[in-house]
């Protein structure tokens, strides 16, 4: 009962210490999850690591050498994708191809 009491006695001092502390941790909580969230291309697996992972278990049987076939042929396109973009984008407007 005391306890309850003590709550009910807060000084508007001890209020704005509390407000304070709680405005501080939710600024830094939604820091960290926009670090996070930032980040999502790093949670994923590289499509070569996803490829060597599923060589092994087509040779451990896991899977049927047809099954591989679809999926290397679908991650082939995704790592010829993300191997294209950094060369797109660094030969737009350059004169590099013509033998400068």
């Amino acid at each position: 009962m005391d306890s309850i009491n003590r709550l009910l006695e807060v000084t508007p001092a001890e209020l704005i210490v509390w407000a304070t502390a709680c405005a501080i941790f939710i600024a830094v909580a939604i820091y960290v999850v926009g670090l996070i969230r930032a980040n999502p291309e790093k949670s994923e697996q590289d499509p070569s690591e996803m490829l060597s992972s599923y060589r092994e278990m087509r040779s451990r049987g896991e899977i049927s050498e047809e099954e591989y076939r679809e999926i290397k042929t679908v991650l082939a396109s995704h790592l010829q994708e993300k191997l294209d973009l950094p060369s797109r984008h660094g030969s737009n407007g350059s004169d590099d191809h013509q033998g400068k």
